[in-house]
């Protein structure tokens, strides 16, 4: 009997397992000093030192071998937080994105516009649970 399953089972191995996809989510946060308070979920947007990042602004994973596995565009700019001392007027504006059906690799090279890149590895994400908060230069937090 037990030889007739395994006969059966090599003759019918089943579905193929399906390809590891996971999405991954992450932020650009930029905190900015402003003359007026600007109230927490606002939209905001980035200024001077920041204008490269955008509504569309690219963020480009490439695997081991520099090949593009995904790319990922910033959404709106909303306002999370008024974390400054009394003195500065100030907030942080945060841009999100989301990769879905990221390809699993060993690791990750994250290029925001063409600001510098870094290196995340895949155990490092699963750590974050696929979540990622980066600075306007492309670094994370």
């Amino acid at each position: 009997m037990f030889a007739l399953l395994a006969a059966l089972m090599l003759l019918f191995p089943g579905p193929s397992p399906l390809p590891r996809t996971h999405t991954l989510t992450g932020t650009v946060t930029i905190v900015q000093n402003v003359i007026d308070p600007v109230p927490v979920g606002s939209q905001c947007q980035a200024m001077i030192d920041y204008t490269f990042i955008h509504i569309g602004t690219p963020l480009v994973l490439r695997d081991h071998a520099q090949r593009i596995v995904a790319i990922a565009k910033l959404h709106t700019g909303i306002v999370v937080d008024h974390a400054r001392p009394r003195a500065v007027v100030g907030v942080d504006c945060q841009f999100s994105f989301q990769i879905k059906a990221l390809p699993y690799r060993d690791f990750y090279t994250i290029a925001l516009s063409d600001r510098g890149q870094v290196i995340i590895t895949q155990t490092d994400l699963d750590t974050q649970h696929w979540h990622i908060t980066l600075n306007p230069y492309g670094m994370l937090m």
